[in-house]
C-alpha cells in the first residue's frame, strides 16, 4: 500500500499516533518509490511555522533512544520505562566489574 502524503501531513498535524508512526516508517524506508514520498512529506512538514527537524546521532548506547524518548513522555505525565541508564556498575567478589 503506498503511503498517501496528504492524509500523513493532516494526521500528523492532528498529533495522530498512528500517522507519525507511519511517516516515521516512510522517511526511514530504502525503497526508491518511498523516497520520493518522504521528500514530499518533509518538505510539506517543514514549509509549516510549528515544524523542526532534529538529527540525534551517536555510538551505540549513549541513550539515543531514551533521549528523543523523553519529551514525548513528559508531555504525557509519565516517565521512561528504560532501566539502563539507572542501572550502576559493581565490583563484584573477584574484581570484575558489571552492571547491577
Amino acid at each position: 500500500m503506498t503511503p498517501d502524503v496528504p492524509t500523513l501531513v493532516e494526521g500528523i498535524r492532528a498529533r495522530q499516533r498512528a500517522a507519525v508512526s507511519r511517516a516515521i516508517t516512510l522517511v526511514e524506508s530504502s525503497k526508491p518509490e518511498h523516497r520520493v514520498l518522504a521528500r514530499e512529506l518533509l518538505a510539506e512538514l517543514v514549509g509549516s511555522e510549528t515544524a523542526v527537524r532534529v538529527g540525534i546521532s551517536g555510538v551505540p548506547g549513549v541513550g539515543k533512544s531514551t533521549f528523543i524518548e523523553a519529551p514525548g513522555l513528559a508531555a504525557d505525565g509519565r516517565r521512561s520505562s528504560r532501566r539502563g541508564a539507572r542501572r550502576r556498575p559493581v565490583v563484584r567478589a573477584h574484581g570484575r566489574i558489571g552492571a547491577g
